[in-house]
């Protein structure tokens, strides 16, 4: 990996986000409001949920 993952053995962040796996991004928008998308996320769509998450 090219980039920082962290140990989440006891899955007390998967929990607190609700990700079921991996690979799955969480948004934590201005708000404090969460978006989990599961999947793969390639640049266009990480563009997109970042410009609507703003």
């Amino acid at each position: 990996m090219t980039f920082p993952q962290i140990d989440d053995t006891p899955a007390a962040v998967y929990s607190r986000f609700d990700v079921a796996f991996q690979p799955a991004l969480v948004i934590v928008k201005a708000d404090g409001s969460t978006e989990t998308v599961a999947g793969a996320v390639d640049e266009s769509l990480l563009d997109q949920i970042i410009s609507e998450s703003i």
